[in-house]
């Protein structure tokens, strides 16, 4: 229903109520109950159904039936109320819409409760607050003696942001704006428009070539009219608990109970103010929900309040709590005591984003303040280390101007901090000849990381030119005296070996280089270079394991650079699974991190490409062309560690779009690749865009993959060389391997040309690739499968298993890839007479 909306929402009340049940719809102020009451009274009308809408409007006698507009009695009293209502719902099939259920007056709630039952009328009913602890006895008592069906308005998805945003602002809006949005906004509607006119009120929108973006960051506008949407009917007692949570950020659950009363966060969680999260290293922690509101509350106190507002949860929790500050707070109080502001990066799961984003505006701006005090190579690194996660051009800058290099300093930070510079020249494009001169009185010391720069493109074209690449690409080449420099070449080659093809050779040097002494930049490079490296050996199920294991600790440790890059691998490995709808809900993680700096834009603009070929698969045309557009738009000529596959993306949204000329512009696009050496993604593009191949370009096909060895394509490629050529036996010895989901219109044609394969097996959705038989299941993921389908959790099951958390999510996992199952919620279907193995 989050694709749809409040239209979504009405179809489901229609459904139930076809059933004779009545509902109560629950949801977030400005979810949009009052918009999905309002189109099922439209839809009743059209059905010939009577049906009248009465809205609670708070205490007071009969204040509810008072403020209808149709009331037309003498006298309203109770009798005269009473039949007004009965004669409005006396026809046949009536139903009663009771918008706000929790606001409506007691006296009111049992004449409609006496109403409904002279009539047989429907009731349909909407509430904020959780319907079985409604504070009025009267609304408890009419939903216990009804027993209504309970849906929730779930929040907008991606795509359904981007629906809205075009319809808001008149036109699409691009992927950074419309991920910023539904990060902040965790998805509500009302909480969307709130932003939007903001935005537009502080004139950071702009409009480009039709589209929609957002010049500065979301996180600055105003956020008052959330504040006043989700804060307007919680009673003091509650404002208060968010007020102090919000002003130390996320907090243990646990402290967060000596901070609070516990009851009153009971009552914040039940509401949607407080979001619930566990985290491996640090338990159940609390963050104020949507990420906007936590903004708000914090913009409305000053820092004084909020220091004051730790000093007290300090003392209750008994450990040094510090407030968050803004970027309008005093510039003394960000260099005294340790204090904080930062730019926030957001997670895939908008409730998960708002904790990631408090996490990391703690941790930029204690380096910042750290800086300030002392502008230091150590602490300019660590401060670069953050700020390089985005184009803050202006701050990086400043830190490259103010910060010197002195004796003092080791070895290790000076070549780190030059590291960073190099990021950042790259990142604006400077030529070979300019990065010389630049570099050319940074001392001999330096020389071998800036000979670094442009080895990995030396190297393709080494090998393009015909040297024989296990020179070329030996894991001695990286091999240097200084672990900053070794680590820079290490990544340099793995990345060139991938691109030409040679991802055997790429996973040495990547598991060659696991003990040297690295940043944490570059070992996450490393890792996920090395899980690339599996998925082009085709060892895919291996490849997710490792990829899965890196995400989980990055969102432990609130890590943006280890998100971006492991949730695009992940996805990647996913993709070449036939898991698409798995691998599209990965790669969001990265995308609602908002744009990409040049530490992680790599891994942003490949995971731009991952996504344009799977929503291109599901024919998700918007969204789809938002995700090229961003290509387009983050095009730089900074090198990147590994190709981003544009032309592919291209290449794949001309084919979703029909265009006359696709099959040629899948060919184009990877001799394109195939002329500069990269033979991996020529291969790929070839594999995937389905281009016309006569017999002159299947042999340029085969001469370019005569280079490589990647067996994760031998397959694709076989059936593409083989439905050029007519070779039916070819084609049959492959495709079983060819899976359905990846490449439905190559399976298609050879069913067509070839009648290889059958064309109903080519759909392009996940789930039809859900009806090839499933993997047995082992005897405890049997067991683990059906007390999932039993409604417990990955903690309910760890516990009664006495196992980890981590090895229910393990074998979740697999359950679900054996399964062919894109989520747990599929596995209430599951039929367990299925084979297992012990």
């Amino acid at each position: 229903m989050n694709c749809q909306g409040a239209v979504g929402t009405s179809a489901e009340l229609r459904r139930w109520l076809a059933l004779g049940r009545d509902v109560v719809l629950r949801g977030d102020h400005g979810a949009g109950k009052s918009t999905a009451l309002k189109g099922l009274r439209v839809d009743l009308s059209g059905r010939r159904r009577p049906g009248i809408v009465v809205r609670g409007v708070g205490p007071g006698d009969y204040a509810t039936l008072l403020d209808h507009p149709a009331l037309d009695v003498d006298e309203p009293g109770e009798r005269a109320l009473l039949s007004w209502l009965v004669d409005e719902l006396a026809a046949p099939r009536s139903v009663l819409m009771l918008d706000d259920l929790d606001r409506v007056d007691a006296r009111s709630l049992r004449l409609v409760d006496r109403a409904l039952r002279r009539t047989g009328a429907a009731l349909v009913g909407t509430t904020t607050a959780n319907p079985l602890r409604l504070e009025v006895p009267e609304a408890r008592a009419l939903l216990g003696s009804r027993a209504p069906a309970a849906l929730r308005v779930r929040p907008l998805d991606l795509a359904a942001v981007s629906t809205m945003l075009s319809t808001v602002l008149g036109g699409p809006a691009d992927t950074g704006l419309t991920t910023a949005v539904l990060a902040q906004s965790g998805g509500n509607p009302g909480a969307i428009t709130a932003l939007v006119a903001a935005a537009r009120a502080s004139d950071l929108l702009r409009r480009t070539d039709g589209h929609w973006s957002a010049e500065g960051r979301l996180a600055d506008v105003p956020a008052d009219a959330l504040a006043f949407q989700f804060l307007g009917t919680l009673g003091d007692e509650l404002v208060d608990a968010l007020h102090r949570i919000a002003a130390i950020g996320p907090v243990g659950a646990d402290e967060a109970k000596r901070i609070v009363d516990p009851a009153v966060l009971h009552d914040l969680i039940d509401r949607g103010r407080l979001v619930n999260h566990p985290v491996a290293s640090a338990g159940d922690v609390l963050v104020v929900a949507p990420p906007a509101l936590a903004r708000a509350l914090r913009q409305g106190v000053s820092v004084v309040e909020r220091r004051a507002a730790a000093a007290r949860a300090s003392a209750d929790v008994g450990r040094q709590l510090d407030p968050v500050l803004l970027r309008e707070d005093d510039l003394h109080a960000l260099i005294d005591a340790d204090l904080s502001e930062q730019e926030g990066f957001l997670r895939w799961s908008t409730e998960l984003a708002g904790l990631v984003h408090e996490q990391e505006q703690i941790a930029e701006s204690l380096a910042r303040a750290a800086w300030l005090a002392d502008t230091s190579v150590a602490h300019a690194n660590d401060y670069l280390a953050l700020l390089m996660l985005r184009y803050a051009t202006t701050q990086i800058d400043a830190v490259f101007r103010a910060t010197e290099l002195s004796p003092q300093d080791t070895a290790a930070e000076r070549l780190t901090f030059r590291s960073y510079q190099l990021y950042w020249l790259n990142a604006q494009g400077v030529g070979e000849d300019l990065l010389r001169t630049v570099t050319a009185g940074w001392g001999d010391e330096a020389r071998s990381l800036v000979d670094v720069q442009g080895l990995k493109d030396r190297a393709v074209a080494a090998v393009q030119r015909g040297e024989p690449v296990e020179s070329v690409l030996a894991p001695g080449a990286a091999r240097h005296e200084d672990p900053v420099v070794q680590g820079r070449r290490a990544i340099a080659l793995a990345a060139a070996a991938i691109e030409v093809g040679q991802p055997g050779l790429a996973l040495g040097l990547c598991e060659g280089h696991g003990d040297v002494a690295v940043s944490v930049t570059s070992r996450h490079h490393l890792n996920a270079l090395r899980v690339l490296a599996l998925v082009v050996l085709g060892r895919t199920e291996e490849a997710e394991h490792d990829a899965r294991a890196h995400l989980s600790a990055a969102y432990d440790a609130y890590d943006t650079l280890g998100i971006r890059l492991h949730a695009c691998v992940l996805a990647e490995a996913l993709s070449f699974h036939g898991q698409l709808a798995s691998a599209w809900r990965v790669l969001s993680t990265s995308l609602l991190l908002g744009h990409a700096g040049p530490l992680d834009e790599t891994f942003y603009r490949r995971g731009l490409t991952i996504g344009t070929l799977l929503q291109a698969n599901a024919g998700h045309a918007t969204l789809c062309a938002a995700l090229v557009r961003e290509l387009d738009v983050t095009a730089r000529s900074s090198r990147s560690l590994v190709s981003s596959l544009h032309a592919l993306a291209l290449a794949a949204d001309a084919r979703r779009s029909g265009h006359p000329d696709a099959a040629e512009i899948g060919w184009q696009a990877g001799e394109q690749y195939a002329e500069a050496g990269l033979v991996y993604p020529a291969l790929l593009t070839w594999a995937y865009c389905l281009p016309s191949l006569g017999r002159e370009r299947a042999q340029r096909v085969r001469e370019v993959w005569s280079r490589a060895h990647v067996p994760l394509l031998d397959p694709y490629l076989t059936l593409q060389v083989a439905i050029a050529e007519r070779d039916v036996e070819a084609a049959r010895s492959v495709i079983a391997d060819v899976d359905p989901a990846v490449a439905p219109s190559l399976v298609r044609v050879a069913a067509e040309v070839l009648g290889v394969g059958s064309p109903e097996g080519a759909g392009h959705q996940e789930d039809e690739a859900q009806q090839r038989p499933a993997e047995p299941l082992s005897a405890r993921e049997r067991e683990i499968a059906r007390l999932v389908r039993s409604g417990l959790a990955n903690r309910q099951i760890a516990e009664h298993l006495h196992i980890s958390v981590r090895t229910v999510e393990n074998h979740v996992s697999r359950v679900l890839r054996k399964l062919r199952l894109s989520g747990r919620a599929e596995l209430t279907a599951w039929n367990d007479d299925g084979p297992a193995v012990a």
